[in-house]
């Protein structure tokens, strides 16, 4: 099993302290001695303290790779005091190091800061590092403090010496051979995230075995709907057999953790599950030994087999969102590390609504895109994070599941193409009305005053006035062109002067010829598109009677407005 084990001992003032943990799973220690100042007890020369592995240093069941020491002289930049001179400090260390056959070896290493906090045009070193290998046990004592060129018997307040052991150990896997055996399903292990007595996540354990350096954890999904006139299910314990193939269809992540939890983005059926340990041959450490799956049995690792035969099985009986048309991407990383994205789909197979999971914040995200009454993408909401459901007791967390509703015209409704899509009647008809969304829910709440996390960096999130969404206006002309483009927030609408303006045309023979010369061909071949963007500028592009762009350009007048060069703000 590897040990990467951090041994850490600070001397950075007048209190020792001692402590140890350690963690199963990846037999990781950390080992803190400190020394530090408070007030009225100054750190003073012949001051020390130890860094040290625990015993054994030898021993058969494991073997040690690599052991590196390390001592640190810092400045610490979170204590409020200061040395008001600036100027070199230097520290002289009494070493004495022991390896793991005890053999002790003695040094004085000297540590150089250059404390320059006040000008900036001068080198200020505020770490210094002295690095050496092999000790499992050193003990260091301050020997003299010399601050600005003049000796002291007091190190300055503000300052520490650290000393850290840096352990890669591994461990002998000695049950490679032996399955593991997954432990039983508990009711903790069925977790309905946010009340609504729909079941969202299956946690799968394992017990922690020794010398398992890591995990892989392999499922796969078979479901067991019936083509039986009256029996919706299959009865996996009645001939033929429900059968399962973990080779043809399964996933598998790899974890240094003992546990695991799996979304429940599945239909009716049964997800089949094993695990495996991985640990290190200590011959050759940088080679695997893979231990046997958990199905194993007398010879037989049952990569196929029947549904009946396998004990480690949860059986899924809430179908996720039976009644919509659905689509799940999980896309994987290293420690089992997982981005899992649902979209939701109508009838005609139109994306309506996609929702993310955030993992590391126990969150999700959820995006919307709404069409218009010919079926066109008109409306693109930003996506923002669910808030907590008020559950009152037990887990309260976003699940990945469909959020009807969720961006809303008023109270109740959802926001749809009748509230941006409908003729206009009166004397301007061209410009659609557009209506805002309702703060109390989705986008329109997250971008606004009543967003009810207000705390950090997230005070800072604009307000959209009802806007969080960009929209898209087509030509009425069946072509599928756009005619204008507006941008998120009200200012960036398409009744507002920042909208982006789309125009086609053809260009004049003698545009072309002016371009191109006599060769270019006739002007009947050709296009000319011109884009206003939000600042007013024209852009012009040419294309070619297959599409391609031959030409772009800007247009319009030169800016009215005074522009300083560059260079001369840098003079």
């Amino acid at each position: 099993m590897l040990n990467v084990s951090n041994y850490k001992a600070l001397l950075i003032s007048g209190l020792f302290l001692l402590s140890v943990t350690a963690s199963q799973a990846a037999m990781s220690q950390y080992l803190a001695a400190r020394i530090y100042t408070i007030p009225g007890t100054p750190i003073v020369t012949g001051a020390n303290t130890t860094a040290q592995i625990p015993l054994p240093y030898i021993d058969p069941s494991f073997k040690d790779v690599s052991v590196t020491d390390k001592i640190t002289f810092a400045v610490d930049h979170f204590n409020m005091t200061y040395l008001p001179t600036p100027g070199d400090i230097v520290v002289t260390l009494k070493l004495e190091q022991w390896d793991k056959n005890a053999v002790l070896t003695t040094s004085f290493p000297v540590l150089t800061l250059k404390y320059q906090p006040f000008n900036a045009a001068s080198p200020y070193v505020d770490k210094s590092v002295y690095k050496f290998n092999g000790a499992y046990k050193f003990k260091i004592t301050l020997q003299a403090i010399t601050v600005g060129g003049t000796s002291t018997s007091t190190l300055p307040a503000n300052l520490f010496i650290d000393a850290d052991i840096l352990l890669e150990r591994y461990t002998n896997f000695a049950t490679a051979t032996t399955p593991i055996g997954i432990l039983p399903t508990v009711a903790t292990d069925i977790r309905d995230l946010d009340c609504n007595s729909v079941n969202d996540e299956f946690q799968i354990n394992w017990p922690v075995i020794s010398g398992v350096e890591e995990y892989q954890l392999e499922w796969t999904f078979v479901n067991d709907y019936s083509t039986t006139s009256g029996a919706p299910y299959i009865d996996i314990n009645v001939l033929p057999y429900l059968e399962y193939n973990f080779k043809n269809n399964s996933t598998r992540i790899t974890t240094a953790n003992n546990t695991y939890i799996i979304s429940l983005t599945f239909e009716h059926g049964y997800i089949l599950y094993r695990v495996r340990g991985i640990g290190r041959n200590l011959t050759d450490p940088t080679k695997n030994i893979v231990g046997v799956w958990s199905t194993y049995n007398a010879g037989n690792s049952n990569d196929k087999g029947y549904v009946k035969d396998i004990t480690s099985k949860y059986y899924n009986t809430q179908e996720h969102e039976s009644n919509k048309n659905w689509q799940y991407s999980a896309t994987y990383a290293e420690e089992g590390k997982k981005k899992e994205v649902i979209s939701y789909f109508d009838g005609s197979l139109r994306n309506r609504q996609s929702v993310t999971k955030v993992n590391t914040q126990n969150n999700t995200i959820v995006g919307e895109t709404i069409y218009d009454h010919q079926g066109r993408p008109a409306i693109n909401v930003l996506p923002v994070p669910v808030k907590n459901p008020a559950c009152g007791s037990g887990l309260s967390i976003p699940a990945l599941r469909f959020y009807p509703s969720f961006n809303r015209v008023d109270a109740t409704n959802a926001y749809s193409r009748i509230n941006f899509d409908l003729d206009k009647t009166g004397v301007d008809t061209c410009n659609p009305v557009t209506t805002g969304m309702n703060v109390i829910s989705g986008a329109s709440n997250y971008y606004s005053s009543s967003n009810p996390d207000k705390t950090g960096a997230q005070a800072f999130v604009p307000d959209a006035e009802l806007y969080p969404f960009s929209q898209i206006e087509y030509t009425p002309d069946n072509t599928g062109r756009i005619r204008r483009q507006g941008g998120v927030g009200k200012a960036f609408q398409l009744d507002q002067p920042h909208a982006t303006k789309y125009y086609y045309g053809w260009p004049a023979q003698i545009q072309l010829d002016r371009l191109f010369g006599s060769e270019v061909g006739n002007a009947a071949h050709y296009k000319k598109n011109m884009v206003v963007d939000a600042n007013g500028q024209v852009s012009l592009s040419y294309l070619d009677q297959e599409g391609r762009t031959v030409a772009t350009s800007l247009a319009g007048d030169a800016p009215k407005d005074a522009v300083t060069p560059a260079i001369t703000i840098l003079e």
